[in-house]
Formats: structure tokens, C-alpha cells, sequence
């Protein structure tokens, strides 16, 4: 879904009209073509229409996605879930799907993984809080 559509569909659940969103940002023929699909947006504007409904970039992209969390917030929920419980098996599964490419966040993942298995390996810790 554009995000003209998903920030009309947000404005319309709140019971907010497109004057009340836009004025002072952009105009409203820019707003119902942008709702429509028609135009992109700047960053800046963006931020400042998300502003306006109470609302973070974080939580509009998470909307966007379909309520989903991106790769990388997934990871970082995972990972603390396992590591928290002391789920080494878990931690195992999590490292062997990890997209391997050549990143620095990938490296960087990875080494947190082992370190997190190394650790509760030494302690003598599996599933044990």
C-alpha cells in the first residue's frame, strides 16, 4: 500500500479531516493526490504531517508494513527473548537463519549470538532464570 493511502486510512480513523492534517504543510490538492497515490513526499513533510496526527515514523512504517516488525526490530526481539530466557538451543535456530551477507550488522549479529551462547555455556545456563 502507498503511503498517501495508509496515512489517508490513519487520518480517517482518528476522525481527522484533511484541512486539520495538511494546512501549513502542503496543499490540498498536493494532499489529495498524495492520498491518492499520485504524488511521493518529502522526509520532512512527512514527519511534520506524522507529528501533527500523534504519531512516530517508527509506528507509521511498522503500519506500513502491514503491523509487521522489520528484519532487523525481529532480530532484536528474538534475540532478547532467547538470551533472556537462557535458550540456547533457540539462540542456535536464530544464528543458522540469519541472512548471512556481507554487512557489518550481519557480522555484528552474529558475534552477539555467539558471545550470548558462550556466555550461558560457561555459567552452565539453559532455559534456567
Amino acid at each position: 500500500m502507498e503511503y498517501g493511502a495508509i496515512l489517508r486510512e490513519i487520518r480517517i480513523r482518528k476522525g481527522l479531516s484533511q484541512k486539520e492534517v495538511y494546512t501549513g504543510i502542503i496543499s490540498k490538492s498536493y494532499a489529495i493526490e498524495f492520498e491518492k497515490g499520485k504524488h511521493v513526499m518529502r522526509v520532512d513533510l512527512l514527519i511534520q504531517i506524522l507529528e501533527r496526527i500523534s504519531m512516530e515514523i517508527d509506528e507509521f512504517m511498522y503500519v506500513s508494513r502491514g503491523h509487521q516488525l522489520s528484519n532487523h526490530a525481529r532480530y532484536i526481539y528474538d534475540y532478547s527473548r532467547f538470551a533472556n530466557t537462557h535458550n540456547i538451543p533457540a539462540l542456535y535456530e536464530l544464528l543458522e537463519n540469519l541472512p548471512y551477507d556481507d554487512t557489518l550488522m550481519s557480522a555484528v549479529s552474529a558475534a552477539e549470538i555467539r558471545c550470548r551462547i558462550a556466555v550461558l555455556k560457561k555459567d552452565g545456563k539453559n532455559g534456567d532464570i
